[in-house]
């Protein structure tokens, strides 16, 4: 087969935009499009927020959506999931952006419910001592993969899963 690639009109900066999933019909984004104003060149535009796209008749055309109470308010994301099945928006955050030693990647959850986001919900096994980030579930919902540092890693960050289990999530493996 063979596929027509088209650049997205009107989205574009000088920054990063990156499309991390759909959202009904949306499309979700993170961006570090927001300067951000520090004598600290290490955090100087590296701090992505999350950002919502409205489709018009098709893709090549997406708008943003400036203000809009459609998605939680969440700073510092480092990638965006959302599980259509049970509307679930699954993330990736640093707590500490400005950590000397570099940054703790975290996985929360929230859930939208009657139009609203309940509160943030850490993932099980996020840790101080190491990151888990980049999550994503399979179509039902059961199994959670992410990347981690955690100790067992073969490198930097490996590929890790969990199941659900009656209880909750299942101790994670590679």
């Amino acid at each position: 087969e063979e596929y027509l690639l088209q650049k997205v009109a009107n989205i574009n900066t000088s920054n990063s935009e990156i499309v991390t999933g759909l959202l009904g019909e949306h499309v979700l984004m993170i961006s570090n499009r927001k300067p951000i104003f520090s004598n600290d060149h290490k955090i100087r535009n590296t701090t992505f927020d999350l950002y919502l796209l409205e489709k018009g008749d098709n893709y090549q055309a997406l708008s943003l959506i400036e203000e809009n109470d459609t998605l939680p308010s969440i700073k510092n994301v480092g990638s965006a999931y959302y599980h259509q099945a049970d509307s679930t928006l699954w993330y990736t955050t640093a707590d500490n952006p400005r950590k000397e030693d570099g940054n703790t990647l975290k996985i929360y959850s929230v859930k939208l419910q009657n139009g609203s986001w309940s509160e943030a919900v850490p993932f099980k096994h996020n840790s101080p001592e190491y990151s888990c980030a980049y999550p994503t579930l399979n179509n039902e919902g059961n199994q959670i993969f992410f990347s981690s540092n955690r100790p067992g890693t073969r490198g930097k960050l490996d590929l890790w899963y969990c199941n659900m289990l009656a209880d909750g999530w299942s101790y994670p493996v590679w």
